[in-house]
């Protein structure tokens, strides 16, 4: 059987748009640091920055499924314009949930060692609620994390306008001898990213919450358990598509016809776990999964190693794949290649996943 690969991986990351998130705070706060302690790739100074307005910039970056709109001048001096650039960017593009710059998330950040929060971040946050877009108010620079009486103040300011109050140092600090310049007392270790990982993944909409884990970085426990949580739903989906395929059992020899289920299935945890989503990229690594040619899959060889693998059915050598059993073959092939992507992710000293290494790894373990 051949195999259309542009077709299958088309399919895969037509339904994944990007997730947009707008990160709001005055000049100095610290939002490059977060972006980029919470996002792969050095989002934040690596991506590129088109201007909007004279305060709104969008930052995206090549491969990655996400867009940061960053506010800038939310000064006193500035809060009005800033405001009204705003109101008009969200009006404009947050009519249609169609719109590719809809707004999804908002990040408002305030300066934890400042002490101060202003009623125009208030006013702000109130706007974006009134809009439907979830806010999260972020705490940076923080070095209290327990009985942290501002960060209680900022709980009860923003009660009504928003889904959470996150503390974070994005950033990790060395402490030195205030007498002694050389000597170091210590260090402040990055803080509450884990925290706000998690709240953002919990009100990011369902459509959002692919490009949210891909993006992601993986240098992060809370990031590494959000994409292992998505990519088994992407299991669980595959799993349910091989049981109706094979609702009619499917002879041994013709099981190819579940290999498009689970080679979507491939692509679609890759991406979840941060894989580049240019098709080149997911097209190199499914290579590497079927062969050389990228169109002739070694469906037998697969299914059989896979069968060795299930408890129950491993002695089946012939006759036809049920739906059970075609179920259980694509899930046990889900979830190795879930854990094999998990383990080089944890693994990792550059904060990236070699997926060519992780494809045959994968082949490796179903193969004879």
């Amino acid at each position: 059987m051949n195999i259309d690969i542009n077709t299958i991986l088309n399919d895969t990351v037509k339904d994944m748009p990007a997730a947009n998130i707008i990160v709001v705070g005055k000049t100095g706060v610290g939002k490059s640091s977060l972006i980029n302690g919470v996002f792969r790739g050095n989002f934040a100074k690596t991506g590129v920055g088109k201007p909007v307005t004279e305060n709104i910039k969008v930052i995206k970056k090549v491969g990655v499924p996400l867009q940061i709109i960053d506010t800038q001048g939310i000064e006193v001096a500035d809060y009005e314009k800033t405001k009204l650039n705003i109101e008009s960017y969200i009006n404009e593009n947050n009519n249609s949930e169609l719109s590719e710059n809809y707004v999804h998330l908002a990040w408002l950040c305030i300066n934890d060692t400042g002490k101060r929060y202003e009623d125009a971040e208030i006013d702000i946050a109130k706007y974006l609620v009134s809009k439907g877009i979830p806010v999260i108010v972020v705490l940076t620079k923080t070095n209290e994390f327990k009985n942290n009486e501002f960060a209680d103040e900022v709980r009860k300011a923003f009660k009504n306008y928003s889904h959470a109050v996150c503390s974070t140092r994005a950033i990790a600090e060395v402490l030195y001898d205030e007498d002694d310049a050389d000597e170091i007392l210590g260090t402040r270790k990055i803080r509450g990213i884990d925290e706000l990982i998690q709240v953002s993944y919990e009100v990011i909409p369902e459509a959002q919450k692919k490009a949210f884990s891909n993006a992601l970085s993986i240098k992060n426990k809370k990031a590494l358990d959000i994409k292992k949580e998505q990519a088994s739903k992407e299991v669980l989906a595959a799993t349910a598509l091989a049981a109706a395929a094979a609702a009619t059992p499917v002879p041994f020899s013709d099981a190819f016809t579940l290999v498009p289920i689970q080679v979507g299935m491939i692509a679609k945890i890759s991406y979840t776990f941060g894989m580049d989503v240019s098709k080149a990229a997911l097209t190199t690594m499914v290579t590497s999964l079927v062969g050389a040619g990228g169109a002739a899959f070694v469906g037998r060889t697969i299914v059989t190693g896979l069968l060795k693998m299930i408890p129950g059915i491993g002695s089946i050598v012939g006759g036809a794949i049920s739906a059970t059993t075609a179920s259980a073959i694509t899930k046990v092939l889900g979830d190795a290649y879930v854990l094999i992507l998990y383990k080089l992710a944890t693994e990792s000293e550059t904060g990236e996943i070699n997926f060519e290494l992780a494809a045959k790894l994968l082949k490796s373990k179903v193969s004879l």
